[in-house]
This record gives structure tokens, C-alpha cells and sequence, in this order.
């Protein structure tokens, strides 16, 4: 690409370490207003040893466009997804309508064709852009809302020891955690994410053994494992560990925001799990949203991580056929998505085995 001076575009392609500071720079200024919050909280993405898979595009020796991709494996109840995450799409405003977006966005789907994704998952405020290059809103979460009018719904800990976790407990949170659906974190990833995040953790234990542990963020669970009832225990635990009831509600600071905010969100995925068949049962008011953009890379891996052995798919475009259990169907590859992983119905193919259960919990998106 050639820019109207003659002066040629360098990339897209793979970053170097020497671009790693601009990269950052050039995604906290666009995504999060001049403040250092998106390459902080991302910074198992935007570090050297995932130099290969953050992709820059060049104009006069700066790097005005870059998108990062995050692999890592999902388990689901059938099988292991491999991911693939688009974190950080950004073009300095100073360069945008010249292509180069849309060109890395071609060039990170080869990147993830080549690295063995089965599927691309992103979070953006505008969808449309990205339903160009067969991107499609699809899977679901759930947020479930408590306050001090409904948390004592939840049982209260009984014979069990709940404390705060520190550093010597990440093996075994972790552990307990990849031990569910949506698991998969490797240890040092999951370090990273402590140190970076400094979340609540609460843990439950009986003598030596783990029975459960929830994880907040800014008065939101973004991640829970264990038995149901010591799940729900911890959750109350949570809300009184941050509730003050000396507090009034209704005062306001500078900026006329309440004092403190006496409510409490828990993110569950919406293809079930014990603790949200639990809160189910309570009535606990909900909201379901989408789980992010995904694009289906690998039909055939996908089904087979899905429990769909034995599916055979032609590709002609974006139009893909289908056919598995002497059944077939044609769809483009954006209702493909929803197919696989919903939430909506887009056809009634296999529908006793679709939509599969899928679910990447908060900290393992980018």
C-alpha cells in the first residue's frame, strides 16, 4: 500500500520487541483515553513472548495500527476449544479510512488459521465493522444482581473457614478452578492476572482441603469454583466483606456518585451451571448478554470439540455446508456462530446437541 507521496506502508505483520512500548502506547491512547489502564490490564497479552502474535502496521516509522491476538484452550463438557482472542484493534484517528485496519484484520484470521484456532472471540461497542470479515455477536452470559435486600437468600458458611487468599494459594485455586467447564488457564497466565488485577478472593476451607473460592472485581464475581452451596456461601461472604452498613446510601461525592454502592453482580455462564440453576431457584433477577464477537476458524475442530464426530464441511466463501448424522445445512459463517454457541436458534440442525455448552469466563477474554 502506497501512501499519496509514494511513501509505502509497512505491514501488517508481526511486531518486534523494539515496538512493543509504541504498541502499548498507541492502544492506551486510543482505547482508554491517554490513560496506561488497557495495556496494564491486558499485560499478559502485550509482553515479549507474545511478540508473535501482535500485529503492527508501520507509516514513516511509526507504528500507527496494531491488534494483538491471546491463544489459549477452553475445556468444555466434550472436548478442549482452542481460542484464539483479538484484543487492542486500534488505528491512530490520524491514519483511519486508508484500509489498513481491514487489512490486519485479514491478516490475523491467517495468523489464527495457521496457529490451529477453532474459534476467534473479541468485545467491541461497534459490531457492524466486524461483521465485514464474518464476525458475529453469539454466545452468553448471565449477571446476576444482589443487594442487602435479597443476599441473605444465600446460605450462610457454617463448618466451614473462610479467610482472604494470598500468593501460596494460587496452585490450589487454580487447580480447583481448571477442574470446571471454561477452565484451562496456565499458571503463569493466571499470575500475571493476580498481580495485575488485585482481585477479592475469598476461600472456603474445611481442615486442609479447598472447597471453594469466588473472585471480585469492583463488586463484581468474575470467577468462581467449587461445591454450589459453598460457592453461594462465599458470595454472601463477599458482599458483607464489602458492604458497610454504617454508611449512608444516599450521600454522594464530588462527582454526585453514591458513596457506596451496596449491590453486588455475579457473571455465571448463561449454558448452566449449578450456582446459576441455584440462584435460578431463589428468583435472583438477571440480565443475559452476549458473550462477545466470535468467528468460527476450524468448523470441523469446533464440532469435534463439541461432541459432533464425524462432520464433514465444505467451504465456499463465507457459505459453509454442513453435514453430520445424515443431516446437512448451508449457512454463512456469521449464523454458523450462532449455530454453534447461539444463544439464538438459527436453525434446527441438530438441535439436541446444539447450541453446545461454551463459556470463556471475564479474565481469560481480551
Amino acid at each position: 500500500m502506497i501512501d499519496h507521496e509514494g511513501i509505502a506502508w509497512e505491514g501488517p505483520r508481526s511486531a518486534e520487541e523494539h515496538e512493543l512500548v509504541q504498541v502499548v502506547q498507541l492502544a492506551d491512547i486510543v482505547l482508554a483515553g491517554s490513560s496506561q489502564e488497557h495495556g496494564h490490564a491486558f499485560a499478559h497479552v502485550y509482553r515479549t513472548s507474545n511478540l508473535n502474535n501482535i500485529c503492527v502496521a508501520k507509516h514513516r516509522g511509526r507504528v500507527v495500527h496494531a491488534s494483538a491476538m491471546y491463544y489459549h484452550t477452553v475445556a468444555t463438557p466434550t472436548g478442549q476449544v482452542r481460542m484464539a482472542g483479538i484484543s487492542g484493534v486500534c488505528t491512530h484517528p490520524d491514519y483511519r479510512h486508508h484500509g489498513v485496519g481491514s487489512k490486519a484484520m485479514l491478516y490475523c484470521l491467517e495468523r489464527m488459521r495457521a496457529q490451529g484456532a477453532h474459534l476467534g472471540l473479541l468485545w467491541t461497542p461497534v459490531p457492524d465493522w466486524y461483521r465485514k470479515f464474518g464476525w458475529e455477536q453469539a454466545g452468553a452470559e448471565d449477571t446476576y444482581y444482589l443487594d442487602r435486600g435479597n443476599v441473605t437468600l444465600l446460605p450462610y458458611p457454617k463448618r466451614v473457614r473462610i479467610r482472604e487468599a494470598n500468593p501460596v494459594d494460587q496452585a490450589r485455586t487454580l487447580e480447583l478452578f481448571n477442574r470446571q467447564p471454561g477452565g484451562g488457564r496456565t499458571p503463569d497466565i493466571d499470575r500475571i492476572l493476580l498481580d495485575t488485577r488485585q482481585p477479592l478472593t475469598l476461600l472456603a476451607e474445611q481442615g486442609e482441603q479447598l472447597l471453594g473460592f469466588v473472585r471480585t472485581v469492583r463488586r463484581r464475581v468474575v470467577e468462581y469454583a467449587g461445591e454450589v452451596e459453598t460457592v453461594a456461601a462465599l458470595v454472601r461472604a463477599t458482599f458483607e466483606r464489602l458492604d458497610d452498613p454504617r454508611l449512608s446510601t444516599t450521600d454522594r461525592d464530588n462527582h454526585n456518585l453514591p458513596v457506596l454502592d451496596a449491590s453486588l453482580r455475579v457473571v455465571s455462564p448463561a449454558c448452566g451451571m449449578p450456582l446459576s440453576h441455584y440462584l435460578d431457584e431463589l428468583g435472583i433477577p438477571r440480565s443475559r448478554s452476549y458473550l462477545g464477537m466470535a468467528r468460527v476458524v476450524d468448523p470441523v475442530g469446533l464440532m469435534e470439540a463439541f461432541g459432533l464426530h464425524g462432520a464433514t464441511v465444505t467451504v465456499e466463501g463465507d457459505t459453509i455446508t454442513l453435514n453430520y448424522r445424515g443431516e446437512s445445512g448451508t449457512l454463512d459463517v456469521r449464523s454458523l456462530a450462532k449455530l454453534l454457541i447461539g444463544p439464538e436458534r438459527v436453525s434446527p440442525l441438530w438441535a439436541d446437541q446444539l447450541p453446545a455448552w461454551f463459556y470463556v469466563w471475564p479474565w481469560d477474554r481480551v
